[in-house]
């Protein structure tokens, strides 16, 4: 897939929530954001797969994490040790929520404790 149409097929679903006005600000997205990272990340190396909605491993519950293939087991699929996302964890908040003050609260500050 295309640059273009992974950003579309984005926009396209994020578009449908937003228009029933019945989801949430964040997780009502998760789907969306998960399709779209791991488009991305299915064309890098190392690949890079996105998984929402993390359980606390000692910071706090991010949004969603990126972990690359050495951290699953390649029979069953599933994660070999839940430690942190090696490439970075996820948090979303609503698009009227500046990045700015995210960036800067005591949430993400443990994130990057951790």
């Amino acid at each position: 897939m295309n640059k273009s149409h992974r950003l579309e097929n984005f926009l396209t679903a994020v578009n449908g929530v937003h228009n029933t006005q019945g989801g949430t600000q964040e997780r009502s997205y998760y789907a969306a954001i998960s399709n779209l990272l791991d488009s991305i990340g299915a064309g890098i190396k190392p690949k890079v797969r996105c998984v929402m909605e993390l359980k606390n491993i000692g910071a706090g519950n991010p949004d969603g994490g990126l972990f690359t293939p050495d951290q699953f087991d390649r029979k069953t699929g599933s994660i070999k040790n839940l430690g942190a996302p090696s490439r970075g964890v996820i948090e979303v908040k609503a698009p009227s929520e500046a990045v700015d003050d995210t960036a800067t609260t005591k949430q993400i500050e443990k994130y990057w404790d951790r």
